[in-house]
């Protein structure tokens, strides 16, 4: 049996969201149905209740093979995060490298593999939420920042702009304008807004099993980037403090729910891209069938 790599993500909370709010159901795969990962010859999407699992057809050969298909696979992940901004539905996923096995036979679509089994596994242990990645996987990552979870997985920041503003903000706030202008600011906004979400979430969730998993992810952040992290919350993750003399109003952030920010809907992958000076990653068309 063939070993590819698997994004496995889990929509948490799908059965109250379907016994609850059942109106949200259909946006949510709606979301789904649009992710890039649908659109990339290289990868194959599956979908089952509240499962998203994504790998690669074909066999890497080259070590920039490998890159590419990890870094893919972080940034499909990374464009679901941004389509459910402000939807209340989160996911907790698993990067992983495995056997599996998928085909279709007459009217039924067969998929199974150790890979599947242990991701399915792995990822239930992980009280946290956001995406994960085990040691194989992570050595193959080469664009986003990771930190230590536990053993076997770290966590991986698919808030590229955090990371980025973390390494120009060294020396403290303000930063300069010229700095401010390498980055991705409409995209620094909306991982801010993510980041006050979370934080609420840790703080005012109703159920003490569900902040704790909020928490641990606040607590990710919080030991990955402690200058800004703190920052936001002593300003109230307003964002003057980053850079006064920068017109912050003119950032429309009042999008509708499922609905991708505007650069996530115009470029052909939409994912943010790498800012300026942050980790580079693989020429795409390295990966060969």
């Amino acid at each position: 049996m063939k070993s590819r790599y698997l994004l496995y993500l889990d929509i948490l909370g799908f059965s109250d969201l379907v016994e609850r709010d059942p109106d949200k159901v259909g946006p949510l795969y709606h979301a789904i149905s649009k992710m890039r990962a649908h659109e990339h010859g290289d990868f194959q999407t599956i979908v089952f209740s509240d499962t998203v699992l994504v790998y690669n057809k074909a066999s890497p050969r080259t070590a920039n093979d490998h890159t590419y298909v990890v870094m893919f696979l972080c940034e499909f992940a990374q464009h679901l995060m941004f389509s459910l901004r402000g939807s209340g539905i989160y996911f907790r996923g698993l990067l992983t490298y495995g056997e599996f096995e998928h085909y279709r036979l007459g009217k039924a679509e067969c998929f199974y593999g150790k890979g599947l089994i242990n991701a399915y596994k792995r990822e239930k242990v992980i009280k946290s939420i956001g995406l994960y990645i085990d040691r194989h996987c992570e050595a193959r990552n080469v664009v986003f920042d990771t930190a230590d979870f536990d053993g076997d997985v770290k966590c991986v920041f698919l808030t590229q702009n955090i990371g980025r503003l973390a390494e120009v903000s060294a020396g403290g706030f303000p930063i300069d304008p010229i700095l401010l202008e390498q980055m991705d600011t409409y995209y620094l906004l909306y991982e801010i807004q993510l980041l006050e979400d979370t934080w609420r979430q840790m703080q005012m969730h109703p159920l003490p099993e569900v902040r704790q998993k909020f928490a641990s992810a606040w607590e990710n952040y919080k030991s990955t980037y402690p200058q800004v992290i703190s920052a936001l919350e002593a300003q109230k993750f307003r964002p003057e403090f980053i850079c006064p003399s920068h017109d912050w109003t003119k950032y429309d952030l009042s999008l509708p729910n499922f609905v991708l920010p505007p650069g996530l809907r115009d470029n052909q992958w939409g994912f943010t891209g790498i800012p300026q000076g942050t980790k580079a990653g693989p020429d795409p068309s390295v990966f060969r069938r």
